[in-house]
Order: C-alpha cells, then sequence, then structure tokens
C-alpha cells in the first residue's frame, strides 16, 4: 500500500499548494432559512427550457460578446430528457409575496470541504472560472410552481438550489434528493440585495463608452456551487451615458473588472457591502486594448454553447487572466487584451479540451473568426445482465479510473459524474463523455453486489461507442456476533465495512479517496441477540470496524469476501476500556479552548492500528476523551488555538506531550501542561 500511497500524497500536497493558492473560495452572507441573500445577476440570464431533467444550460450574456454580424454556426442542443422517479417540488414567491413566475431553478452538485480529491480535480478541470455541474433545472409556473427530478444524494455529495429571478437576489438552499422520493419544499421566498452603479468613460477624451461591461466577481462556497451563468460574475452593460447597473448583490468584498471593444481593462477590489450600504458607485476609465474573436465548434461544425476561452498569453509581463464563455452560436469575444501573442484555450462539457496558438491581438491584426474545434469525449455502450442472462433497465453506472497495482487491479475515482441509466429492454445503455485514460465501470443495481466491467480505454478520435458486457453478481456475506467481555450479547453495535487498508486515524481519513477501492461500503447494526449480517458484498478483502458507545472500537481484518459464500466470523468481543480526562495548564492557569490530541495503536498483535483523537478543553481547561480507549500506553499533548502562527503551535504540541497509562473500567486522569 505504502508504495501506492506515498507519489500519491505527494500529488496531493502539491495540489493543495494549487487549490489554497489560487482559489479565494469566500462563503457568501446568508439570512435565515428561506430568505438566505445570495447573488446578483448578469444583464440577461441565462435561458432555461421547461423540461425538468438533468441538462446544461445554453449560454447567457454574460459571455464578453455584443450583436455583430458573424459567419452563421449550427446551434448544438444541450437538453436532455432524463426522468426521474425523485427529487424536489416547492413554490417561489417575490420579496413582496406574490409569486415568482418564470424564475430560472437549477440543481447544482455540491463538493463537501472534507472531499479533498474532488476538489484538487476541479480546480485541475476547471481553471479560474469553473464551471457549474447542474443536476437538473427548469423554471416556476403561473403560481410559482416548481418540480426538479435528479438523481439521488450520494454521502456528503448532494446539491444546492439555486434561483435566478430578475429584481432579486440569487436563492440559495441546500437540498438532499432520497431514492425514491419527492421532498416538498414549500414556499421560498426571495429577497432583494445591493446595488452597484457608475459612469464608464475614455480615459483620454472622457466620452462615454457605451456596451462597456461591468463584472463583480461574486463569493462561492464551492468550486462546484456557482450559480450557472454566474461563473466569472454579476454583470451590467453601460447605456449610451456611459452608465452602467450591476443589481442584487450580497454583502461582502468583490472584485470589479470594466472592459470594452476596442479599450483594455480596468480591475479594482476596493468594492464592499455592508449590511446598510444598499447602493455605491464606482466610476471606470478604460485606456487602449485588443479583441480576439471566434467560434468554438464541434468536429462537424457546430457551435458549442457555453465553452469556456481562456487567453493566455506568451509574454511573462502579461499575465493578466481573460477569459469568457461562449454564446448559443459557440461565438466568444475576448476583450481587454494587451498587445502581444496568446494561446486560446477552449473547455467545454463533453468535449476533450482544445487550444488554438499562437494567436496575435495588436495593432494592425485582424484577430477575428478563430476557430477551436473540439473532439467529442468517447462514449460506451453498456449491457448489463444477471448471471442468468436476465436483462437490468435500471441501474447506476460510475466510471472509475483503472490502474493496475501489486497482485490486483486499483479502481480509483473520475470526475465524470456518474448516471443513472433507464436501459433499453435488452439491458443496453449509452454512457457518453468519457475522457482519454484507462477505465472501468462500476455497476450498482438493486437485488445485486456492486460489479465491476472489464477494463477498457478511451482513445481521442472515438468514431463508434465502446461495447462492454457487464454480467451481475450477488456477492458474498460476512456474519458474526458481538458479546461483552463476559460473553452477553450487546444489540445496537455499529458494524461498518472498509478498505482492508483503512487505518482509523484522521490522515488516513482525510486522504481517503486517493486509496484505490474496491470493497462494498455498507454498514448494519446488531440485533438484540449480537447477531449481524453484511450481505450483497463485492468479492475482495475486507476489513469491519465494530463499534458502540459504551466499548472500545474494534478492527477486523483480513476478511476475504468471495461469490456467494458466507464468512461467518463467530463471536466479536468488545472491552468496555477506559476513559481519558484532565486539565490543560499554562504558566500555572488552565487554558481554555485548547486542542488535545492523544495517539496509540489499537489492535492485536501485528494487527494493532495507529489512531488518533482530537478534543478541545472547556473554560476551565478540562477535557474529556469522547471514547473509551483499550488497555495501553498512549502519548496526549495540547495546543492553544489563538496562536498567530503555525510554528507556536507546533512546539506547544512538543512542550506537552507526555505519556499515559490507560486502565480499563475506570477513568484516567492527567494533567497536561505547556511550557513557555
Amino acid at each position: 500500500m505504502n508504495k501506492v500511497l506515498i507519489p500519491l500524497l505527494i500529488l496531493v500536497l502539491a495540489g493543495l499548494v494549487y487549490l489554497f493558492a489560487f482559489k479565494n473560495e469566500t462563503q457568501g452572507a446568508r439570512e435565515a432559512e428561506t430568505s438566505a441573500p445570495a447573488l446578483g445577476g448578469p444583464q440577461e440570464a441565462p435561458s432555461i427550457g421547461e423540461s425538468i431533467g438533468a441538462k446544461e444550460p445554453s449560454a447567457g450574456s454574460d459571455s464578453e460578446t455584443k450583436n455583430q454580424d458573424q459567419p452563421v454556426r449550427r446551434r448544438r442542443s444541450e437538453r436532455q430528457s432524463k426522468e426521474y422517479p425523485q427529487g424536489i417540488r416547492g413554490r417561489i414567491v417575490t420579496s413582496q409575496g406574490g409569486p415568482a413566475v418564470g424564475a430560472k431553478i437549477y440543481l447544482v452538485r455540491t463538493l463537501p470541504a472534507t472531499d479533498m480529491l474532488g476538489m484538487i480535480i476541479a480546480a485541475q478541470q476547471a481553471g479560474t472560472q469553473p464551471l457549474s455541474q447542474i443536476g437538473a433545472q427548469g423554471v416556476s409556473g403561473a403560481n410559482g410552481a416548481f418540480q426538479l427530478g435528479a438523481a439521488p444524494s450520494e454521502g456528503e455529495h448532494s446539491y444546492e438550489l439555486h434561483v435566478v429571478a430578475p429584481g432579486h437576489s440569487i436563492f440559495k438552499k441546500p437540498v438532499r434528493v432520497q431514492s425514491g422520493k419527492w421532498e416538498d419544499l414549500q414556499l421560498l421566498r426571495l429577497s432583494a440585495g445591493h446595488k452597484l452603479t457608475g459612469f464608464v468613460r475614455d480615459a483620454k477624451s472622457k466620452a462615454p463608452i457605451e456596451g462597456a461591461i461591468v463584472r463583480v466577481t461574486l463569493p462561492q462556497t464551492n468550486l462546484l456551487q456557482a450559480t450557472p451563468g454566474f461563473e466569472e460574475g454579476a454583470t451590467g452593460i453601460s447605456d449610451a451615458k456611459g452608465r452602467y447597473v450591476v443589481d442584487n448583490l450580497p454583502m461582502g468584498s468583490f472584485t470589479v473588472k470594466a472592459v470594452a471593444r476596442g479599450y483594455g481593462s480596468v480591475f479594482r477590489d476596493d468594492l464592499t457591502f455592508g449590511k446598510s450600504d444598499r447602493q455605491q458607485s464606482m466610476d471606470f476609465q478604460l485606456g487602449g486594448g485588443f479583441v480576439i474573436s471566434g467560434f468554438v465548434t464541434d468536429a462537424q461544425g457546430k457551435g458549442i454553447s457555453r465553452a469556456q476561452v481562456e487567453a493566455l498569453a506568451f509574454s511573462r509581463e502579461n499575465q493578466q487572466p481573460n477569459s469568457c464563455f461562449t454564446d448559443d452560436e459557440g461565438k466568444f469575444e475576448l476583450l481587454g487584451l494587451e498587445e502581444g501573442s496568446y494561446r486560446l484555450l477552449a473547455k467545454a462539457t463533453g468535449y476533450i479540451e482544445g487550444e488554438q496558438k499562437p494567436v496575435r491581438a495588436g495593432n494592425g491584426v485582424k484577430a477575428e473568426d478563430v476557430q477551436i474545434v473540439l473532439e467529442t469525449l468517447g462514449q460506451a455502450r453498456v449491457t448489463v445482465t444477471s448471471k442468468q442472462g436476465r436483462a437490468l433497465t435500471a441501474y447506476r453506472l460510475e466510471l472509475r479510473s483503472y490502474f493496475e497495482g501489486e497482485g490486483e487491479a486499483n479502481y480509483g475515482r473520475s470526475n465524470v459524474p456518474a448516471q443513472e441509466m433507464r436501459a433499453n429492454r435488452d439491458g443496453s445503455s449509452l454512457f457518453s463523455g468519457i475522457p482519454q485514460g484507462n477505465y472501468v465501470f462500476q455497476v450498482t443495481a438493486i437485488g445485486y453486489a456492486k460489479t465491476y466491467s472489464k477494463n477498457f480505454t478511451s482513445s481521442a478520435g472515438q468514431t463508434s461507442p465502446i461495447e462492454l458486457r457487464i454480467q451481475m453478481n450477488q456477492g458474498g456475506t460476512i456474519t458474526g456476533t458481538v458479546t461483552d467481555a463476559s460473553g452477553n450479547p450487546i444489540s445496537a453495535v455499529s458494524i461498518k465495512t472498509q478498505e482492508n487498508s483503512y487505518q482509523d486515524n484522521p490522515f488516513f481519513k482525510a486522504f481517503k479517496d486517493f486509496i484505490p477501492k474496491i470493497v462494498t461500503h455498507t454498514a448494519t447494526t446488531t440485533n438484540d441477540k449480537g447477531r449481524f449480517t453484511l450481505s450483497k458484498l463485492t468479492p475482495g478483502t475486507y476489513q469491519i470496524v465494530v463499534d458502540h458507545p459504551a466499548y472500545t472500537r474494534m478492527n477486523k481484518t483480513d476478511i476475504v469476501v468471495q461469490e456467494a459464500q458466507k464468512n461467518e466470523l463467530g463471536t466479536i468481543r468488545l472491552n468496555q476500556g477506559g476513559t481519558v480526562s484532565g486539565k490543560v495548564f499554562f504558566q500555572g492557569r488552565p487554558v481554555a479552548g485548547a486542542e488535545v490530541t492523544i495517539s496509540g495503536n489499537s489492535g492485536e498483535g501485528n494487527k494493532a492500528q495507529p489512531f488518533w483523537e482530537k478534543t478541545f478543553t472547556g473554560p476551565d481547561g478540562s477535557f474529556k476523551i469522547s471514547r473509551p480507549l483499550p488497555e495501553g500506553t498512549y502519548e496526549i499533548n495540547a495546543a492553544r488555538t489563538d496562536l498567530p502562527n503555525p510554528f507556536l503551535k507546533m512546539k506547544d504540541l512538543q512542550t506537552s506531550k507526555k505519556e499515559i497509562r490507560v486502565f480499563g473500567g475506570r477513568d484516567n486522569p492527567v494533567q497536561i501542561y505547556i511550557k513557555p
């Protein structure tokens, strides 16, 4: 495992440096419950169809374009017609209490803060303005009612509801979609926001500039939670007098960019709205600048809407970021460029990233009608049946990266969303959007164990779908009985499956998504007789975590599960263990809010596993470790939490470190002294 884990951790650390250096995720201001204020809107919101299935939005007016004569391109439809047996419904009203008719509604996929692998993938794939990941979208009806069907939520990965309506702030609300259920959100009330206004003028003549774009960068709470059409921010367009308005902004601090055709761009970072600042003014004076424009199309010449185009300067002196999104016809305009040569990079959902280079902007250079062609991502036609050949018409497909491991294959994560398939009568379905690389499909279906396809390769220029046939397996079973040290059965004991490499410490948990996995993750509890059964487990080597709040936690490893076989573990005995409590002192005084950590090993002989537990002291400096610990020797230390830099915290941890002996069946008091 270490041979796999160590290089992955190196990549993780590098990714985290990138993530925290370049991604400034600011929590937007929110009000209570159904009236949380959110973000302002562009001059025109992106168009949305009436259907309620998951689909990508068509282009919005936030791409930096003006209506001009242009070559005709065939428009590419982004609609999908999926229907789901679960989702959310409700009714939207305006800030005045009337029905919000025609409000644009999105279910945006969210990424939990603990999913570091997903964040790094998102940062790598998204560039400077991440594309929204839409689970479903629609519009409200005549009475403000709406209904959105979507794939069910999984674990910490869920959705955030975004509502966009003219004259109101964007409404945001976290939601979960439960399999087979429709949740009624009832009444959702929109709220007003803040306004930025001002004038855009020529820096030399002071004449007003018409059609200038003023964009306010909005705070996003998650890499994948930008409101569709607002990835680059809320936008205002100046009129004939040079006046612009950006409406319905939330509280907070923002950066503002002004740009216009034939002019350069100006950035400001001094805009802040407090609770009482309903309107502020900001003027701009623009100097000279240049434009690169063109189209993003597929191989057949169809324009691709909502593609992100970024201009990357070859000159080290010109590193100002500049990007935009294509309109409905695939047209883009990059405004406010300095003179020089650029590499144009285009990204779009369902396509392989494309580029055009070098493209020059400057005096006497006609950088128009630049075409960037994107190749479609791969497809696979998957047919799923039982071992007896019965076709399955409903199942879930998840694309997993594939690589050879030591003795067995390893399946990692990909950044392609899983899909709920409604297959044909023969069990076949078409899965689209597969990037280049080596993969397997993970298939889940009711009544079967998680099953994997054979590995396959998706390559550029693929002209026909990859054909795959998958037979579902019934999996294996793990059973056993849990008792106390005296042999009495214990009910309500939590039994969870894990990879055999799992370790009960936060370092492992933080990077668990980087660890290749094949096993089925499931859980159950013991009955009144202490019995438990874990069924439909994918063949592999397992570990189970046996946990009850009144006993020490136990990990059973090296459990080999085979298809159609039962693993009877016999009796698992839990010990009462000992508790640890005490106080933390610094210079003779109790320390409130200090972080206390205890670490050691639990388990039997060479199966002992490292673990780590953390808690905090109360106002009087006292603490208690939350769970019983097995008898043994542990290391405990503490650190103050109000220190100005992490090096002082490390010093606290080092100077306060001490060993303690934990005895079962009683509390084990300890006093921790942090040295100056």
